[in-house]
């Protein structure tokens, strides 16, 4: 019934007609080696309509014959539900932008003095208010980020970006919050003029979100760096703290969107589980990668790795 077929026209079709596109099995077969793969293609009904098919691929002990087992799963409705899901998180975003834009507007003036004077405890209630306001409207950002990555609307413009400068001004952002971590910047004299093609304001929202979650994590009084190095063909920059690392069962969950290592009411960090998700996203769209490995003797250490293009280096 997926298909279209009924059933005493199957025996003696090769199973890859089911397939939009059957002369791309062997990248089939190749993508679903491991039992635990799924493979999204396109399937192809008997009327020549398409739909979007998952494939699994297993091998299985059958009258002393190995053969192999094939799952096809219709996708249209798990689309159309993350298509839903899309445009809700667009809508609500959206209308929550507007207003928490004219509240924090209104807390900016009235923290500065220009609505009067404040006393003592006026001023730390509309602080407190103003900071979560922010930390709202931050996760609006992301949530609007989010529906752009995934309908494919977020614009990355890539220029020449000299790499030091843009860092340092992160750090000193980062250093005017958090006056109580110390920062530091690590660059070989060969690297402190690189230049990488990358989008400036999507690579400092990505440096920031990453220091912004080493300062968290980390111990008062602990060492934040960044350093930036070679690594074979890319430039690699590196943001490591001296908190108490990811838990090793946590880290191929690290880069999926709302996951957080303790999702817990009582968790002892806020946030939404985007950041790191989006970052990627990101660094993607820039030709780059990102990854993370445990920082020695202990910690994070999150990474990203751009192309290095001589032909973009000063002379």
């Amino acid at each position: 019934p997926m298909f279209g077929y009924s059933a005493n026209t199957l025996p003696g079709m090769h199973w890859s007609e089911l397939l939009a596109e059957p002369h791309r099995l062997d990248e089939l077969y190749s993508a679903t080696s491991s039992a635990k793969t799924e493979y999204e293609t396109q399937g192809r009904r008997r009327d020549d309509s398409l739909f979007p098919m998952a494939v699994n691929r297993s091998h299985i002990r059958l009258q002393q014959q190995t053969k192999q087992l094939l799952v096809l799963r219709d996708l249209s409705d798990r689309h159309q539900t993350e298509q839903l899901k899309q445009q809700f998180i667009s809508t609500v975003s959206h209308e929550l932008r507007t207003p928490l834009t004219s509240i924090n507007g209104v807390l900016g003036l009235a923290v500065s003095g220009a609505l009067g004077e404040l006393s003592g405890s006026q001023l730390r209630m509309l602080q407190l208010a103003q900071t979560n306001c922010q930390q709202l409207t931050a996760l609006v950002n992301d949530l609007l980020n989010v529906e752009r990555i995934a309908s494919g609307t977020l614009s990355v413009q890539l220029r020449a970006v000299e790499l030091q400068p843009l860092i340092s001004h992160c750090l000193e952002q980062v250093r005017l919050l958090h006056p109580g971590i110390k920062l530091q910047l690590n660059c070989p004299p060969e690297l402190q003029s690189v230049v990488v093609n990358a989008d400036a304001a999507h690579l400092q929202h990505v440096l920031q979100h990453l220091l912004g979650n080493a300062v968290k994590f980390s111990p008062a009084g602990g060492l934040v760096s960044i350093s930036i190095n070679r690594h074979g063909e890319q430039v690699r920059i590196q943001v490591e703290d001296e908190g108490e690392g990811v838990a090793e069962h946590f880290v191929p969950q690290l880069f999926s969107r709302f996951s957080q290592a303790d999702s817990s009411d009582t968790r002892t960090h806020a946030g939404t589980g985007l950041g790191l998700a989006i970052s990627r996203s990101l660094v993607s769209q820039m030709q780059g990668s990102m990854g993370y490995k445990p920082a020695q003797p202990h910690g994070s250490c999150f990474y990203i790795d751009l192309p290095y293009n001589a032909t973009l280096q000063p002379q």
